[in-house]
């Protein structure tokens, strides 16, 4: 019993002793990668078509975002819009929030559609030039 015992201590401490190669990097980093800077945002992953938006995490605003491409785009949240206290700067797209728009913070519009699958909270200031806000929406 007891071999049966150190035997299996053994091959337990053999398998977990080999290190893995693991790294970890700032989701800045992460986001960077293989994608171009549209104003102030950095899209996740997409083309910007219907079938394809351009993926951005806007759940912890820390700052000013604009997203004005010259012509129309197709943009998808991953989550919540989290304002934070600041605003987002949108023009000639169709964003998608797959969550809440949180304010307090602005949403500033023009030429665009802003679909959001759950609902406004929180009072945010929305500033619509040319522009549609739907809550209670899927995509």
């Amino acid at each position: 019993m007891r071999k049966t015992i150190a035997l299996a201590g053994i091959i337990l401490f053999l398998a977990c002793a080999e290190t893995q190669d693991c790294r970890c990097e700032p989701i800045e980093e992460a986001q960077k990668k293989g994608v171009m800077s549209k104003g102030s945002a950095t899209p996740l992953s997409g083309t910007g078509t219907e079938g394809d938006p351009y993926l951005i995490s806007l759940s912890g605003m820390t700052g000013q975002v604009n997203i004005e491409p010259s012509s129309y785009e197709y943009w998808e949240t991953t989550g919540d819009l989290n304002l934070n206290g600041n605003t987002i700067e949108v023009a000639n797209i169709q964003l998608f929030v797959n969550g809440y728009l949180n304010g307090g913070g602005t949403v500033n519009a023009s030429s665009s559609t802003i679909c959001i699958k759950n609902a406004i909270q929180n009072n945010p200031t929305i500033e619509l030039d040319n522009s549609v806000v739907n809550e209670n929406t899927n995509n």
